[in-house]
């Protein structure tokens, strides 16, 4: 099997996982913020202290946000693995189903196998004939179909980039 589909489902599952559990201790540490903040306050009053309680809120609502952030892209990332996932599926589908009919799968295009594949019958040649255009629609479909996802996983990603100082 041969095709042009790049990508690894279970790496960028991993990515997801990591991306998740770093927002998690970005939302831990911004509730200890909270907390320590909160102890911090009774009795401490003035200029200074309002102006450290500013900061310490600024930083806190910052953490959360990016917290968030973080997830929306993650959520974005494992919708890709899925479809990574279920096009490299039906890839290996079109490739086995290829190879019954004495076809090969290379550089995404379904193409004659070498060698002799049987005796010469022209219903079964237009039939492999058939069958090797079926499937190259259906391969040509799903790398369609796994760049947009992969250009809508680009955009989210840009736009969580410009949200991040």
């Amino acid at each position: 099997m041969s095709a042009a589909l790049l990508g690894d489902a279970a790496s960028v599952s991993a990515l997801v996982a990591s991306l998740r559990r770093r927002a998690g201790d970005l939302e831990l540490r911004a509730d200890e913020s909270d907390a320590a903040h909160a102890a911090a306050a009774v009795g401490w009053t003035g200029r200074v202290a309002v102006g450290h309680r500013r900061r310490v809120d600024a930083v806190t609502a910052t953490s959360r946000g990016a917290a968030a952030r973080m997830r929306e892209l993650a959520d974005a990332l494992d919708d890709f693995a899925a479809a990574l996932g279920e096009a490299q599926h039906d890839l290996r589908r079109a490739s086995d189903e290829a190879r019954s009919h004495g076809l090969v799968v290379q550089d995404g295009q379904v193409l004659p196998g070498w060698g002799i594949s049987g005796e010469a019958d022209g219903s079964a040649d237009a039939e492999r004939a058939e069958t090797a255009e079926r499937l190259g629609r259906r391969l040509q479909r799903t790398a369609v179909l796994l760049e947009r996802r992969r250009a809508a996983l680009a955009h989210r990603a840009d736009e969580v980039s410009r949200w991040l100082p």
